[in-house]
C-alpha cells in the first residue's frame, strides 16, 4: 500500500520492520527495490 501511494517515509519504516524477518538475500532485494523507488535509475534494476 505504501508503495502504491509513494509514501517514502512509510516505505522506509516498512523496510526496518521487515529487516529481522527476512533472509539476507531477501533484505538485499528489498533494498534494491526501495532504492529504485526512491531514486529511479531508469535502468529498471
Amino acid at each position: 500500500m505504501a508503495c502504491q501511494e509513494k509514501d517514502l517515509e512509510s516505505l522506509k519504516v516498512l523496510q526496518v520492520e521487515l529487516w529481522p524477518l527476512l533472509t539476507p538475500e531477501q533484505n538485499h532485494l528489498l533494498h534494491l527495490v526501495l532504492q529504485e523507488v526512491l531514486t529511479p535509475s531508469g535502468r529498471g534494476v
